[in-house]
């Protein structure tokens, strides 16, 4: 039997999302499974899999609001914007030739100059692509030509930063940081940096290890990602995430409908319509929605949403419509995976 629904899948560290469906599909025994966007090979978190009908939703998942929380370090970047690569720049300010980088971490931490750029980065603002992302470009995708040794120019990408949060910052030894590369190591030492941590809620496609090499060049200096979790997307907590190893073991023991989310839980933070029972039939018809055929009790939120979510008069999840004028149309139709 094919199942319907999304998966809460914590995505551990070193799994592609594409990995993480080859795993599931491996796992379900079934082949009609998707992600809901491209997340970092190097970080961790939240990665909502779409199973069954639901794939029809993951483009939807995918555009909603994320939230990560990411840990960095000051004083040089690397190729990747990540300290898994090979560093490009040093501040000499911070960590040259007869500098004490335990004084000039200190002075940094124990200033307020980190908080004072974060404003800069928060709203609307314009983003250049790593080359290490997954990106297409002339038929290849830019990690590829960055492998190759190569460097394209990207065009800046607008994204939304909703919010910046400083959650700590501290002096650490360079060697305390996981996932350095040994370029890193032979090329900065083991040094005093100054390290934060930063909570960071953004639109779909937004990079925050670019966030974070825009952050360090703000304050005269650079800066990469040594660590990056997503907590939250599509109204999807990290809390309440599965690991692969786990969900095996779930479905093993026949188990595996209790850990499916109900597909209309990543759009909660959409209005509701439910629709009168006497017009179910248009409705499982795919039909455009009037006013006239809603419940009096949603008529507010009718003239007030331009996305809803629809719902029939037994409480089933008809899908997701979206306003044109006076009616709603659809944009994604689930009855089919209701009716089983």
């Amino acid at each position: 039997m094919e199942r319907s629904g999304v998966i809460n899948i914590y995505k551990e560290a070193g799994y592609t999302s594409h990995d993480v469906v080859a795993k599931l599909r491996g796992i379900l025994k079934q082949k009609k499974i998707g992600h809901t966007g491209t997340l970092d090979p190097m970080a961790e978190g939240v990665l909502p899999v779409c199973v069954g009908s639901c794939t029809k939703l993951s483009d939807y998942i995918a555009g909603s609001k994320k939230e990560y929380v990411a840990e960095l370090v000051i004083g040089f970047s690397t190729d990747t914007l990540d300290v898994t690569g090979n560093v490009d720049e040093k501040d000499v300010n911070l960590l040259g030739e007869g500098v004490d980088s335990s004084v000039k971490a200190t002075e940094l931490v124990n200033s307020e100059r980190f908080e004072n750029v974060l404003p800069e980065f928060t709203g609307d603002i314009e983003q250049i692509p790593p080359m290490y992302s997954a990106i297409r470009q002339n038929g290849k995708h830019l990690y590829e030509l960055a492998r190759e040794g190569k460097v394209v120019e990207r065009k800046p990408r607008a994204v939304k930063i909703y919010g910046i949060e400083l959650l700590d910052k501290e002096v650490v030894s360079l060697s305390e940081i996981q996932n350095i590369s040994e370029n890193v190591k032979e090329t900065i030492g083991d040094i005093k940096v100054a390290k934060y941590s930063i909570k960071v809620q953004c639109s779909k496609g937004t990079y925050i290890r670019t966030l974070i090499d825009d952050i360090g060049r703000a304050l005269g200096s650079f800066s990469c990602m040594s660590e990056l979790t997503r907590t939250y997307t599509g109204n999807i907590d990290v809390s309440e995430t599965i690991k692969l190893s786990e969900l095996e073991n779930i479905f093993k023991d026949g188990n595996i409908d209790s850990v499916l989310i109900k597909p209309d839980v990543p759009f909660s933070d959409i209005g509701k319509i439910t629709i009168e029972e006497e017009f179910s039939k248009l409705l499982y018809n795919g039909n455009k929605i009037a006013e006239y055929m809603i419940k009096e009790s949603d008529f507010d939120a009718f003239d007030n949403i331009n996305m809803a979510r629809v719902y029939d008069s037994h409480g089933a999840f008809i899908g997701i419509y979206e306003r044109d004028g006076d009616i709603l149309r659809t944009k994604v139709f689930l009855y089919d995976m209701n009716r089983v």
